[in-house]
């Protein structure tokens, strides 16, 4: 992200009404891509949106307010943060977290549940390098299953791109068969002593496939194959900062923990104390950053006060605050130890 990004942005209102039925409205001022994503988090059937122009930062604050917003978020680079300190009402999420996890054979082979789960259902798998088998992968595979699971906000690999790290001897492609048919993969992806899932995909994104544990078949012969080639650790991608993301979720439950985090992200200022803010900032735990590194925040008020405080794998600290409040000097913040995520 470039300094005259970090200044001037194309400046989006949303609206609409929360699972709650709270009308709650967004000045956003960030990327495509993470506005579509929002629009599906915060609001019942995606909520509406409209353009109000290219801005600069500085005028974002006037412009929250003639539009009345609840909220504003704004894209900016982890470095401009610094050197501008937000107002402590705010707080800062980054784009994207990193997930990795640790190969071993005790947690790859004893997941008997697991493994004999996928054996139920007569999953096999191959490594391939085949240019058919990487087209049929991306275009069969991998963009429905993104297109389905993300719809706008979807960030799309190039095939070019694929091919090209394939060539160079940088990937290959993991593939399921089900009765001979390839129904499902994923991209290794190396770069030197590192290996990395890079993207997944299952055919035609058939639901029944992936209840037919195609999904888990994936991350564990993955798993496998990578433990045989000597790697003793894995990464597996990125994810959204939101505690209850699906693919967070999933990465968690397969034994991943948190890493680190993109150095651009969103700060997030609630700017009126409304219904709408305060389901915003409950509904679902944040993983956010400050000088100290990143931590598991949690909003609390009377509907959300049985929320159990926990934090994924990697995550040392815990915050609580009442939505309203400084999260940086709120003397309802408070710190735990994380809890451990289960393995795969």
């Amino acid at each position: 992200m470039t300094w005259l990004q970090s200044l001037r942005f194309t400046v989006h209102v949303l609206e609409g009404r929360t699972a709650r039925g709270n009308a709650l409205r967004v000045l956003y001022a960030g990327s495509a891509p993470y506005r579509h994503y929002f629009r599906r988090h915060m609001f019942d059937g995606g909520g509406e949106e409209r353009s109000v122009g290219r801005r600069w930062r500085w005028q974002l604050p006037a412009l929250a307010a003639t539009v009345g917003a609840d909220v504003r978020m704004t894209r900016c680079a982890r470095a401009f943060r610094r050197l501008k300190p937000p107002r402590a009402s705010s707080f800062y999420v980054p784009e994207w977290v990193w997930c990795t996890r640790a190969l071993d054979f005790a947690s790859v082979h004893g997941k008997r549940k697991a493994w004999t789960g996928i054996s139920s259902h007569g999953l096999t798998y191959a490594v391939t390098t085949d240019a058919a088998a990487l087209r049929h992968f991306y275009e069969r595979m991998y963009l429905p299953l993104m297109r389905s699971s993300h719809g706008a906000g979807a960030q799309l690999m190039k095939l070019d791109y694929l091919l090209q790290r394939v060539a160079a001897g940088e990937a290959e492609l993991l593939s399921i068969f089900k009765d001979g048919e390839a129904v499902g993969g994923c991209v290794i992806v190396y770069d030197g002593d590192d290996a990395r899932i890079f993207s997944r995909g299952v055919l035609d994104a058939d639901r029944d496939l992936l209840r037919q544990r195609v999904g888990v078949a994936l991350y564990l012969y993955s798993f496998a194959h990578l433990l045989e080639r000597g790697f003793s650790s894995v990464s597996l991608g990125r994810a959204r900062p939101l505690l209850r993301d699906g693919a967070l979720k999933f990465k968690l439950e397969r034994g991943g923990q948190v890493t680190g985090a993109t150095s651009v992200g969103l700060d997030i200022e609630p700017l009126q104390p409304s219904p709408g803010t305060a389901e915003l900032l409950c509904a679902s735990p944040w993983i956010a950053e400050d000088r100290a590194g990143l931590l598991a925040l949690f909003f609390a008020n009377a509907d959300s006060a049985a929320l159990a405080p926990a934090a994924p794998a990697g995550i040392r600290r815990v915050v609580i605050a009442a939505p309203g409040e400084s999260v940086s000097r709120s003397p309802a913040a408070s710190e735990a130890a994380a809890t451990a995520a289960d393995g795969a």
